[in-house]
């Protein structure tokens, strides 16, 4: 079995109506196919049935409000674009991506949809991405660590994940080259939420780990506003 620990390092502090909000997220996660819908499209997208979160629960899990926002029948598309830090590793090469933009539809005072960032499944397999989401509905919640663990058993062709030189592609040069125990490093690219209005800046990242002598990375790492996501990859 392969294991996807998902820490929620901030979960103690959400109120506790959207925490529980959240275990209804996590719920219908594990019912998937009834309670939630597929996008097609060149990312990974998904609608819910019976939409468990209201509309402002993401500007509480992300700690602030939209970039943009766009009406659209019935309701209103919000954007979330995160832009990346300079980088002093190098020149980027062309085509590389610096911003990657999550869109959310929202009606009815509660979220509707959910697109993540294309970018992202050029890099993690979409299949893998749909999977940990699947398995995130049994997740269990340790509230004394503020953290919550799933465990899940991918189907993948480790050649799907790209190599350290095609994840510089997609995203250009990282932020940051870390070294690791063991010969491994950690690449980790940072990224600032575009918003309209002033306060204390939404920061984010995306990270993968390599193990020592591998040009592929065996861990995807997500951050945000104080929340990490640890993919296997391997």
């Amino acid at each position: 079995m392969r294991r996807l620990p998902l820490f929620l390092i901030a979960v103690l502090l959400l109120p506790g109506c959207v925490y529980l909000r959240l275990l209804d997220l996590r719920g219908q996660l594990a019912d998937f196919d009834r309670y939630i819908e597929v996008v097609a499209g060149p990312g990974l997208g998904i609608r819910f049935r019976e939409p468990p979160l209201e509309a402002e629960d993401v500007t509480t899990l992300i700690g602030s409000g939209p970039t943009a926002t766009a009406p659209f029948p019935g309701g209103e598309a919000r954007t979330y674009a995160f832009t990346r830090l300079p980088s002093d590793q190098g020149e980027d090469p062309p085509g590389a991506v610096t911003t990657l933009v999550m869109t959310t539809l929202v009606a009815e005072g509660r979220l509707q949809a959910v697109t993540f960032p294309p970018e992202v499944f050029r890099a993690v397999p979409r299949s893998l991405a749909l999977s940990a989401l699947r398995a995130m509905g049994r997740a269990e919640v340790d509230t004394a660590r503020r953290s919550a663990e799933i465990r899940m058993d991918p189907l993948m062709d480790p050649a799907a994940v790209p190599t350290g030189h095609e994840l510089v592609e997609v995203f250009g040069h990282p932020n940051l080259r870390q070294p690791l125990p063991g010969g491994g490093s950690r690449w980790v690219w940072r990224y600032r939420l575009q918003r309209p209005e002033e306060g204390a800046p939404v920061m984010a990242a995306v990270a993968f780990v390599f193990a020592g002598g591998r040009e592929r990375p065996v861990q995807f790492q997500v951050h945000i506003s104080g929340m990490w996501l640890y993919l296997a990859l391997r």
